[in-house]
């Protein structure tokens, strides 16, 4: 009996440590009106944690829905799921949030 109660719980311990998939985010941005200039830098934050960041490559234009366009990607950790992200654009928290939902999915967030 000992032998598959310390297998259960190793088993247990390596299903915790499985990392969550982050979430991808594409859209357009703007400052006061205007599309955000490349080189603006778009940061994903959970809590109070950056967990992740792009620089724009295009003015207003972040990411994009083909299969190898780069995206925002979100990486959480363990109990980030449900939690808001903030997103700080040029360093300015921006006006609109999203939830953290680990799956491999692209929504495009404008702001």
């Amino acid at each position: 009996m000992g032998l598959p109660l310390i297998l259960l719980v190793a088993l247990i311990g390596i299903a915790s440590a499985v990392p969550l998939l982050p979430a991808e985010f594409s859209g357009t941005v703007t400052i006061n009106r205007s599309p955000a200039p490349a080189g603006t830098i778009i940061t994903a934050r959970i809590r109070d944690r950056d967990c992740g960041s792009l620089t724009l490559d295009t003015a207003g234009v972040y990411g994009g829905t083909d299969l190898f366009d780069r995206r925002l990607i979100v990486s959480g950790e363990d109990g980030d799921a449900g939690k808001e992200i903030i997103f700080l654009v040029g360093g300015v928290r921006a006006p609109k949030t999203s939830v953290y939902t680990p799956e491999p999915r692209p929504p495009s967030i404008s702001w």
